[in-house]
């Protein structure tokens, strides 16, 4: 909080927020998710990641409230979180759809039988369930809101999120985390990934591959294969019991990735329609989309919030910091996003006219327009954060010099409020 205010009066404002026990953060959290609900209202569908992922603090005393992160023999403190994310289907983010903060008991290395003793709903896979309920919830409150369609990486195929979406009727993919066994006659056991690599491919489509540690990004050429399956899944947590779960299965493969390259492989089970090319392309299309949360992971954690970097004095404090900075990382993503898709809308629609006068101080022309666009705008703000223009960058501004442009405008944002108040006080 020290480096966000750099007023006084603002920092002391700010302990007391965080530290004021009358303050719920699950309802400041419930806002966020409504208000998300409401911008996506009218879209035929939303795609909604979810994804788990941890804050780690530092808590030397042990004393803050914090729990077990990551593995026990790491010894890393701090908080677990759950977020799911809005986004519309031309890409943009729409804000926080859920979220879900806890910390996991500190204890030693349970052995592998206690944890497949443990009741299943007792286990922490029960929070995809609970999250993907709860976004539904949200959305079906919104007038003519948009039908949630989930997108969860393989930590998220657990049974009982795939139970809860088919007797739901509710849209999801899912990544395999394993190769799931089909329910078949007889003492043979067949796989999914078997059946699916027998099948002729429906067709090619390009796919984005983001980059990762050793692979770089790249557009690669992938073929697609689906298919309808029975799955076999258990029912409690002795695996004993089982039953029977119908499932669309899509198979992303690249039969020729560059030298050096890891080829891309998506194992992808869905309740959407893949009983055409063009369907199956959908649900690859979707599950695309979910690299947007770990975009927002990353503002949130470390390119524009740093809440990692927050020294609170409990557990409590933290999470309703992080909930504010949650929703100021999801605004620079959107930004990001939707001077893409929607470059001549006008920026009034995204900015204050204080930001806007503020942003037009800094760089713009000496007749700037009376009501630019939103592309034209957020192309100032890049530019405030160092962004050198679309050839040299070698694509469109993102989140990161969007932040390092807000963060300068905010002083003469602060100071143009200042000099408006100041003057109705004068009148």
């Amino acid at each position: 909080m020290t480096s966000v205010f750099k007023r006084s009066a603002d920092r002391e404002s700010a302990y007391r927020l965080v530290e004021n026990e009358s303050v719920d953060a699950e309802a400041v959290m419930t806002a966020a998710h409504q208000a998300a609900a409401r911008r996506c209202a009218g879209a035929r569908f939303v795609y909604v990641p979810v994804d788990k992922t941890s804050l780690n603090v530092t808590d030397l005393a042990e004393k803050k409230g914090f729990g077990m992160i990551g593995t026990s023999s790491a010894k890393a403190q701090g908080l677990n979180v759950l977020t799911a994310l809005a986004i519309t289907p031309d890409g943009v983010p729409q804000g926080i759809a859920h979220q879900r903060y806890w910390a996991r008991p500190r204890k030693t290395k349970s052995s592998r039988r206690v944890r497949k003793t443990t009741p299943l709903g007792q286990r922490e896979s029960r929070l995809w369930e609970g999250a993907m309920a709860d976004v539904a919830n949200t959305f079906a409150a919104v007038e003519n809101g948009g039908r949630p369609w989930f997108q969860i990486d393989r930590e998220g195929d657990v049974s009982g999120a795939l139970e809860w979406a088919v007797t739901g009727g509710h849209l999801l993919t899912v990544r395999a985390q394993s190769n799931r066994r089909l329910a078949e006659a007889g003492k043979r056991r067949t796989y999914v990934r078997d059946l699916l690599e027998a099948l002729p491919a429906l067709g090619v489509r390009q796919v984005h591959k983001s980059a990762r540690p050793g692979q770089s990004e790249r557009i690669a050429d992938v073929e697609v294969r689906a298919a309808t399956v029975q799955l076999d899944i258990p029912i409690d947590e002795s695996h004993k019991r089982r039953r029977v779960l119908s499932m669309n299965v899509v198979l992303v493969s690249e039969p020729s990735p560059p030298d050096g390259e890891e080829p891309l492989d998506w194992l992808l089970f869905t309740t959407a329609p893949v009983d055409s090319f063009e369907h199956a392309v959908s649900v690859v299309t979707g599950y695309s989309q979910r690299w947007r949360i770990e975009e927002f992971h990353r503002a949130w954690k470390s390119g524009t919030c740093n809440v990692e970097d927050s020294q609170t004095r409990s557990s409590t404090h933290l999470i309703r910091w992080a909930v504010v900075l949650a929703s100021v990382a999801v605004r620079v993503i959107r930004l990001a996003y939707l001077a893409r898709a929607q470059p001549t809308a006008s920026a009034a629609l995204e900015f204050s006219d204080d930001e806007i006068l503020a942003i037009k101080m800094v760089v713009a022309p000496r007749d700037p327009p009376t009501d630019p666009t939103l592309g034209t705008v957020v192309g100032w703000l890049a530019s405030i954060g160092g962004y050198p223009g679309l050839k040299s960058a070698g694509g469109p501004p993102g989140f990161i010099v969007l932040s390092r442009g807000l963060e300068y405008i905010q002083p003469m944002v602060a100071a143009l409020v200042g000099m408006r108040a100041l003057k109705r006080d004068q009148c």
